[in-house]
């Protein structure tokens, strides 16, 4: 397509730019999720509270993912319903070299509105072609602040990524950019352990990652 090149390099400015300029402040996207089964779904909860969560809802999402310029960049529209109460985000992410010298994902989020979040979806499948790439889960959040560190960790119910839909716990801890990362990503697995009583590895792919490979593996089958 022609106007393919100027149109995704238009999408792309015009997403950073909102995202930039509406965002409070960017900082470290440091989580881990853990592939969970059903009876440690319920479980979870009451161990959560156990060790000092409190419960901060559930939530409807659905994440719609726009083409974008860069390799490594993530850019992608979330739609959430609460109890009736509908909000939509825009959410920009790319990996940055951190002063600890690691690579770390960056992030700046923002709430849209209406016609901000239709200019572009519609804009993104224009410079697509085709539907956007998306999913929906069903998240329950639990927090945790205590020494300065703010820590979410959620219960997710994936559905819409093949053979990788499912029940997940994602730990997120935000981290400020000139703070090192090394002891947010130390305390998850931590965490994790408390959690599960014994240590337990993680889900290396991202949910955007999930959702790639299974779209591929269909297409191979």
């Amino acid at each position: 397509m022609f106007f393919r090149a100027p149109l995704l390099a238009c999408l792309s400015a015009a997403f950073q730019i909102l995202v930039q300029s509406r965002s409070q402040k960017k900082h470290f996207e440091v989580e881990r999720k853990f592939r969970i089964s059903l009876a440690e779904a319920d479980a979870l909860p009451l161990r959560l509270r156990e060790l000092g969560f409190k419960p901060a809802g559930t939530v409807t999402m659905t994440d719609s993912f726009l083409p974008v310029k860069n390799k490594g960049e993530m850019m992608r529209v979330r739609d959430e319903d609460s109890g009736g109460n509908f909000h939509s985000f825009a959410t920009f992410k790319r990996w940055v070299i951190a002063e600890n010298g690691e690579r770390e994902r960056e992030e700046a989020e923002a709430e849209i509105g209406p016609f901000a979040r239709a200019f572009i979806l519609i804009l993104g499948r224009m410079v697509k072609g085709q539907r956007l790439l998306s999913f929906s889960k069903e998240r329950t959040h639990y927090e945790r602040e205590n020494n300065n560190a703010f820590v979410v960790a959620t219960i997710d119910k994936v559905s819409g990524l093949g053979a990788y839909s499912g029940t997940y716990l994602e730990i997120e801890s935000i981290v400020p950019l000139d703070e090192d990362t090394k002891a947010a990503k130390e305390g998850i697995f931590v965490l994790a352990k408390e959690l599960f009583g014994i240590p337990r590895n993680d889900v290396q792919n991202s949910y955007f990652e999930m959702l790639e490979l299974s779209l591929r593996e269909n297409l191979s089958a």
